[in-house]
């Protein structure tokens, strides 16, 4: 059973960097406490990477750090909650989150993924504790 387990939530990007900014924004309000946040871009053509990077400086209240990452590129374990990962292919849904899924998995020992579309808006109790 799941308590408090570290989850990661995966959300996929194409194009749609206010949809994107929504979903964070909303899961900056849900009370499950122990998650990491990958974004993937499947090969968006809006300038996402530079968009996204103004938009955290911005909101740095709740964003320990964000890192831009190749999956798997060394075996340090980047100190964030959010890392922003670029495709070089639009992998569609279940390649882009499964390319997504593989960086957590390997730096932070994620056991549980959750995977959005970027127009998805979580509420408070989105993932909840089970006993």
């Amino acid at each position: 059973m799941i308590k408090n387990k570290y989850i990661t939530i995966t959300i996929l990007n194409w194009n749609g960097i206010h949809d994107t900014i929504k979903c964070l924004e909303s899961l900056n309000e849900i009370s499950y406490p122990n998650y990491l946040i990958v974004v993937v871009d499947n090969r968006s053509k809006d300038n996402f990477l530079k968009q996204i990077s103004q938009w955290v400086k911005g909101n740095n209240t709740w964003i320990q750090s964000v890192k831009a990452i190749n999956p798997i590129e060394n075996n340090v374990k980047p100190k964030t909650n959010i890392l922003l990962v670029k495709n070089q292919v639009n992998a569609e849904f279940v390649g882009g989150s499964g390319f997504g899924f593989k960086p957590a998995k390997h730096y932070f020992n994620s056991e549980y993924p959750l995977f959005l579309n970027s127009h998805t808006v979580a509420t408070r109790v989105f993932v909840r504790s089970y006993q």
